[in-house]
């Protein structure tokens, strides 16, 4: 019953955004999650886009500043007749950020999975962006966002999931944030915090009071070593990722670099431009 949910909707966003129940708005609002996924509650694609439509339109009532983000697919579906290009063309342009996830590869080698991080975290979030395939029939532009990643959300090649918890998927993330932050990306959303069982996906140890694991560190050094903008740099080695920024008052400079290099380190050159 869409038109139930529409109505439960509602007044989800007037508990939050008129009512303030938390003291501020919240501006995203995903619709569902890997609508394509039994476990999740699946639909057909079509279904999801009527679901939508009603759903998010009835929403926007209440607050039309409220950004929608869909299809938040399991997968990166960005071919034509794709759910992400649905969402783009046929929801009447109530969506505003086209999303889905990306786990990287699990059937690779450590090396290879580490070197293949441009295609699904640079070039499918700047096609999203850029590709007129994913405007909306009015022209219509969508913010791109993809809301989970990881290393893998399955056991890797070498059956080492250790890994999980080391350098290597510190590194892992470390590379992709770099990437979808060149992109553009409106969010990218780390999966997860922490998780109990057996799954090592988490980055805090719920266990242990919560101790982090090496790939927390990760995103401590983004959080405190990221200026507002983004600064162009140029590097000479094609397994070093690197972020340049500066504060907001320019006076702080801030280069994070990071070898993706497994076996090797690696000595590299950084040019900036003389006025930064």
């Amino acid at each position: 019953d869409y038109a139930a949910y529409a109505t439960f909707m509602k007044n989800v966003v007037k508990h939050y955004n008129v009512d303030l129940a938390v003291g501020k708005k919240i501006t995203y609002w995903e619709v569902w999650n890997e609508p394509a996924d039994d476990i999740d509650g699946k639909f057909t694609k079509e279904q999801y886009i009527e679901f939508t439509k009603t759903v998010a339109a009835a929403m926007k009532q209440v607050d039309p500043t409220i950004k929608i983000v869909a299809p938040a697919m399991a997968f990166a579906d960005l071919g034509n007749a794709g759910w992400l290009q649905a969402s783009a063309t046929q929801t009447n342009d109530v969506v505003d950020v086209l999303s889905w996830h990306n786990y990287a590869r699990h059937d690779a080698t450590a090396q290879d999975r580490l070197d293949s991080m441009e295609g699904p975290y640079y070039t499918d979030v700047v096609t999203v962006e850029t590709n007129p395939t994913f405007s909306s029939p009015t022209g219509k532009k969508y913010g791109a966002a993809i809301t989970e990643y990881n290393m893998s959300g399955q056991s890797l090649a070498d059956g080492d999931d250790n890994k999980f918890r080391s350098n290597y998927n510190a590194t892992f993330a470390a590379s992709a944030f770099i990437y979808a932050t060149k992109a553009h990306a409106d969010f990218f959303n780390f999966y997860l915090l922490a998780q109990g069982g057996p799954n090592t996906l988490g980055i805090l140890d719920h266990n242990t009071n919560w101790a982090p694991y090496k790939p927390y560190y990760a995103f401590h050094l983004f959080g405190n070593h990221t200026g507002e903008r983004l600064v162009t740099a140029t590097g000479n080695q094609t397994r070093m990722d690197y972020l340049a920024s500066k504060s907001s008052d320019g006076k702080t400079l801030f280069v994070i670099v990071v070898n993706k290099d497994v076996a090797n380190t690696q000595t590299a050159s950084i040019q900036l431009p003389e006025k930064y």
